[in-house]
């Protein structure tokens, strides 16, 4: 079929595409009934948009010199008037807007409300049963789609931040029809591992492509979910009613890797402060005592005739100062110890001499799953006081 026919160029064929359409009578004032989603204006001023129902999307362009025309707004149910066209650069089908009236709420707008009341009536997004963040969570449960850059951006932040936490990936759909029952199901798996917290993450996109986030079933798993859970869900304006049910909402899923991990400065703040604040009790206490010592003594010059009486007075006083200060130090020294030893069990040195050791493919990037290695792959294992070059003979998946 291919040789009885000469190739026409990809512009030649939209070209004819173009035509078609855009001298068709029936296409040069189309009126169209749906809902706004996806809102967004151009540098320049345009507004571009997509037209949508239950089943079926459209774009949409209302160029900046229709100023007579109202603005549509977001989730807001329209009827349009405009020419079909074809933007040539993509192949695009769109339509040029002409005129807009407005309906009402429209379908997704009415029914993200009905269930947004719903569930704040039932004390869904109540902040009494929101669970603190752990600031250093030892092991991190991830539930986002496995390709595309939010799985990337998270773990590359939490390895520039604090690569010591084990990380949990349990892969999902985040679009498409079955999506939410997608994600209910990949939630369930992650908790299975018990991991401190848990980040719920997706790009950005439309009103329908974030649409299983609004899903009543997935909510209620999100409630239901004995593990504190992070929501990095679309753009940082884009709000889902899953993002009102998690324990804490980020606007980006970097932002969300950011809040489960601490950066060495970070740390290092901390420990500075803790002995900056303990400096300061010491010092505070020592002015006290010897504002008391001065007293003491003054009291004793005015009373030479009680000098016996006074003198164990003073002697009192001065054991007492010197008792707190003793009992102050030892306490902040117990607590700066305290400190370091926490930071000494976090080095990897301490980690390797418990056992552990790390893997590394020939490339140097870390292993964190089989997923990641294939047979006759060259690994290395780094171990307290060397490395170790192996190669993989076979792979067991521990669920099997």
């Amino acid at each position: 079929m291919i040789q009885n026919k000469l190739p026409i160029s990809v512009s030649e064929f939209i070209s004819k595409i173009q035509f078609v359409i855009e001298y068709n009578p029936e296409f040069e004032n189309i009126v169209i009934k749906g809902e706004i989603s996806n809102l967004r204006i151009s540098n320049s001023g345009h507004k571009y948009f997509n037209l949508i129902d239950e089943f079926s999307s459209i774009k949409c362009v209302l160029f900046r010199g229709n100023k007579d025309i109202d603005t549509p707004e977001e989730n807001v149910e329209v009827i349009i008037a405009g020419q079909v066209s074809i933007y040539k650069q993509r192949g695009d089908l769109q339509i040029i807007i002409k005129s807009v009236k407005k309906l009402g709420q429209g379908f997704f707008g009415e029914e993200y409300e009905k269930l947004f009341i719903k569930l704040e009536s039932e004390g869904l997004f109540s902040d009494d049963r929101k669970r603190t963040i752990p600031k250093i969570p030892q092991t991190i449960g991830i539930v986002t789609s496995p390709s595309g850059s939010v799985i990337h951006d998270i773990i590359t932040t939490l390895e520039r931040r604090y690569n010591l936490a084990e990380l949990i990936i349990s892969p999902c759909n985040v679009q498409g029809h079955d999506a939410h029952l997608s994600v209910s199901n990949a939630l369930e798996r992650i908790i299975q591992y018990s991991p401190e917290v848990i980040i719920l993450a997706r790009g950005g996109g439309s009103t329908e492509d974030l649409s299983p986030f609004n899903n009543e079933s997935l909510v209620r798993s999100i409630y239901a979910c004995k593990i504190p859970v992070i929501s990095a869900i679309g753009h940082e304006t884009d709000y889902t009613i899953s993002d009102y049910v998690s324990d804490l909402r980020a606007p980006t899923p970097s932002s969300a890797a950011e809040l489960v991990s601490i950066s060495q400065q970070e740390l290092f703040d901390d420990l500075l402060s803790t002995i900056n604040k303990s400096l300061s009790m010491i010092n505070n206490q020592k002015e006290k005592y010897n504002n008391e010592l001065n007293i003491t003594f003054d009291r004793f010059t005015d009373l030479i005739p009680n000098i016996s009486e006074k003198k164990l007075e003073l002697i009192a006083n001065s054991e007492k100062i010197f008792n707190n200060i003793k009992q102050i130090t030892e306490i902040n020294a117990l607590k700066l110890e305290n400190i370091n030893n926490q930071l000494i069990q976090m080095s990897p040195n301490k980690i390797f001499e418990r056992g552990f050791a790390t893997l590394q493919d020939k490339t140097g990037k870390q292993i964190t799953s089989i997923s990641n290695i294939k047979i006759g792959d060259k690994i290395t294992t780094k171990i307290i006081d060397g490395k170790i070059g192996s190669i993989i003979e076979n792979i067991n998946n521990k669920e099997k």
